[in-house]
């Protein structure tokens, strides 16, 4: 996360805004967590283990829609 959603001030790596102080730690929790899960995806597809992929791929859309993931279940949907 580059910017706040609530006040837009660039963020600092910090999971707090320096200008408005809000407490970013669950979006920022969130965005790992789906990063984790779309890898996990990809790891079993390359295992050859197609349903849990898909099932790993959308608990990562579950916590955030990254365009990556979005193109990963076209492909993984053709």
């Amino acid at each position: 996360m580059e910017r706040c959603p609530c006040c837009k001030a660039r963020l600092n790596g910090s999971s707090q805004c320096p200008r408005c102080s809000t407490d970013l730690s669950h979006a920022v929790r969130c965005g790992q967590l789906a990063k984790y899960w779309l890898a996990k995806s990809v790891q079993l597809l390359a295992e050859s283990e197609t349903e849990l992929a898909i099932a790993a791929l959308e608990h990562s859309l579950r916590y955030q829609k990254t365009p990556l993931a979005m193109v990963f279940k076209r492909f993984l949907n053709s």
